[in-house]
């Protein structure tokens, strides 16, 4: 029988796409994915047309970030689908994808594509949230939203 694997490391990694970063202080709620593109974990979703729909199509009215899930099922790895209700960060420490090098305290944004960034230029400003970590390049990044 082939090994499945060989080599383990000595600790966890420290960030995990979607997952909450510490034990401070968090709020989480859940909506419904209005989009039939699915979205993966770590991402801004914004008010859809319905009460407690979402979508990632970025407006002001930002509801959230999405929390990994290890129990959803569905045709693509990692995703929620259309219909699917997502569990969304609205107040804490959450780990997310940033598109380039940001530095703690930056401000968020989110561009037309759905990317992390700290260029305002073109981008939606998520009120209240600042990278709670620095990047040398794109890669996960606490993200703090107050």
């Amino acid at each position: 029988m082939a090994a499945v694997q060989t080599a383990y490391g000595s600790r966890l990694p420290a960030l995990a796409l979607g997952m909450i970063v510490n034990q401070e202080l968090h709020n989480a709620t859940s909506r419904v994915l209005e989009d039939s593109t699915a979205i993966g974990y770590g991402r801004a979703v914004f008010a859809g047309a319905e009460d407690n729909g979402v979508t990632a199509t970025p407006s002001a009215l930002f509801e959230g970030v999405t929390i990994k899930d290890v129990t959803v099922v569905g045709d693509a790895a990692d995703t929620f689908e259309e219909g699917a209700t997502l569990p969304l960060c609205r107040l804490g420490v959450i780990a997310v994808q940033a598109s380039k090098a940001v530095d703690k305290g930056d401000q968020a944004y989110v561009t037309s594509a759905g990317a992390w960034t700290d260029v305002a230029t073109d981008n939606t400003a998520i009120v209240g949230a600042t990278f709670d970590g620095t990047t040398s390049a794109a890669g996960l990044v606490p993200l703090r939203i107050k």
